[in-house]
């Protein structure tokens, strides 16, 4: 043998070695992606694989590639002039069998300024003949100051027959520190009539 081939051998064999002490040494459980850690063993990395879809803490990848994000994920806006990005849903509200108005609900408080687009339904579920409404009124204020009682396009319903379904979208530029607040308004008093009311708040920048 020659030395090239004795020192390529010893190499060789002193790799082999070393991957055999870092295997018996391994830390590392089943179903985890290891990792070489600082006492140069295999342990446990962040990453999981079932067999069915890759994840990290409560986030995941199935084998078809769907994402599934973990609880509570947002999605910072960023860029310059205002930002791009995904609207971030940062608040949500349902009324179900309501019969009466609903009062002041804080649907968010701003901690920046910022846009923020409404979403939201209205439909009656149980009709009479009362000649009662409900109408969404929002209240926020913007660099202009404090808007009062602004109704939501497309946010009211009555109870007359047949039943009657309405939503839309509004826009809003919000001050931070001042809540973006909500009431349903009562027209005159119903018999029987009942509605419910969806609405999600998302931030746009």
């Amino acid at each position: 043998m020659t030395l090239k081939h004795l020192i390529a051998f010893s190499v060789y064999s002193f790799a082999a070695l070393a991957a055999a002490q870092i295997l018996f040494r391994s830390n590392a459980t089943a179903g985890q992606i290891p990792k070489l850690d600082v006492n140069h063993t295999l342990s446990n990395s962040l990453i999981a694989d079932n067999g069915s879809n890759i994840s990290i803490g409560g986030m995941s990848v199935a084998a078809n590639g769907i994402i599934t994000f973990a609880n509570g994920q947002t999605f910072p806006l960023t860029g310059t002039g205002g930002g791009t990005g995904i609207a971030n849903v940062v608040g949500t509200f349902k009324a179900q069998g309501q019969s009466t108005g609903i009062p002041d609900t804080t649907l968010i408080t701003p901690t920046n300024d910022g846009l923020y687009r409404l979403s939201y339904y209205a439909t009656t579920t149980t009709a009479d003949n009362s000649g009662a409404s409900f109408a969404a009124i929002i209240v926020y204020t913007d660099d202009a100051g404090d808007k009062t009682g602004t109704p939501l396009p497309g946010g009211a319903t009555n109870c007359g027959s047949p039943l009657s379904g309405s939503g839309g979208t509004f826009i809003v530029e919000a001050k931070a520190g001042h809540p973006i607040v909500f009431h349903m308004q009562q027209n005159f008093t119903p018999v029987s009539c009942q509605y419910s009311f969806f609405m999600t708040t998302e931030q746009l920048m």
